[in-house]
């Protein structure tokens, strides 16, 4: 079977960890690189993380250093939520492993024209490297079979009342994006991650993942890691926003690599979005087409998701780590 040349341009963080996972997870997928971007915590911080999970999963690919920061006005990052270097407490390892020399930008263009249109990319972070990109490269959007973004709200922020925190981290990178002229976006918004929870079952089934597991460690600390960020969280939005984190847990990049790995899982709609980039209260947010003005469409918007298939994909793909050779 002929592989898929995939990119994973991401911000590790607890869910771009388990977004790697279910991709690593896939062998139809041949994981060209991974380029890491400042998002969730600093760059310094998410280069070493991809550098760390790279070797952690078996896929032992390049992994290229990318944007420190946004491209004009930064904002807050998530270290809140995903501890100050990004992946809870759990101590990465990185003796002896080193970054392939390069910048992430250049890497994408390169990688999109050796794949000669075939290239797919997963775009789960902040998205400056992609942005940095298209205006270096003006012809990379052409060159991109699909890309698949785990950014945007179509309702509720999670950052500010109207804003997601990738497209929040970097808005004018998002718009930069999403009116580049890819020819096959999915964006995978907040909305939809949030009908994508695992269940309580499945998140006992995390916490009491057996030793065998050659990522026992790292999904364990994630669930410890969970009631800290579960409390900071409440503590910052409240009990209304937050919902009853004891039953649910949502990780958005991972809902997106679940749409790479099976496409039937969502029902997308066609729509035209931009990117709000200069208000004052509203930075970040992504404005749907609802009145069809704009009488053409940029993005497929993932709008439902079947919950029980996607709670079974994240499930087998962690056994993957069990009972497969890698």
């Amino acid at each position: 079977m002929k592989k898929i040349p995939l990119i994973i341009d991401c911000d590790p963080g607890l869910d771009d960890a388990m977004c790697i996972m279910m991709l690593g997870a896939d062998e139809k997928y041949d994981i060209r690189g991974i380029t890491a971007t400042h998002g969730n915590v600093p760059l310094e911080n998410t280069a070493e993380n991809a550098l760390f999970l790279s070797h952690y999963y078996g896929i032992d690919c390049p992994v290229f250093r990318g944007a420190e920061q946004a491209l004009l006005a930064d904002h807050e990052n998530a270290a809140f939520v995903h501890g100050k270097k990004g992946l809870g407490d759990y101590e990465c390892a990185v003796d002896g492993l080193t970054y392939a020399e390069g910048h992430a930008w250049d890497f994408l263009y390169e990688t999109a024209v050796k794949c000669g249109g075939e290239l797919v990319i997963a775009a789960v972070g902040p998205l400056t490297n992609l942005a940095i990109t298209v205006l270096k490269h003006r012809d990379f959007p052409g060159m991109v079979k699909r890309l698949v973004i785990m950014g945007g709200a179509a309702t509720i922020g999670n950052t500010i009342p109207v804003a997601e925190f990738n497209f929040r981290k970097d808005p004018e990178a998002a718009e930069i994006v999403l009116q580049a002229g890819f020819p096959d976006v999915t964006v995978v918004d907040l909305d939809c991650c949030k009908k994508a929870y695992l269940n309580r079952e499945e998140m006992g089934r995390l916490a009491e993942l057996p030793e065998t597991n050659r990522i026992h460690g790292l999904v364990r600390s994630m669930m410890e890691h969970k009631k800290i960020s579960d409390a900071a969280i409440i503590e910052r939005y409240g009990k209304e926003y937050a919902g009853n984190r004891a039953e649910k847990m949502v990780i958005c990049d991972a809902v997106a690599a679940a749409v790479l790995r099976d496409p039937s899982l969502v029902q997308c709609r066609d729509v035209y979005m931009v990117v709000e980039t200069e208000g004052t209260e509203t930075s970040g947010q992504s404005i749907i087409d609802r009145l069809g003005l704009a009488q053409r469409t940029n993005v497929h918007l993932a709008a439902e998701i079947d919950r029980d298939r996607y709670g079974k994909l994240f499930m087998d793909s962690i056994r993957y780590y069990e009972e497969a050779e890698v």
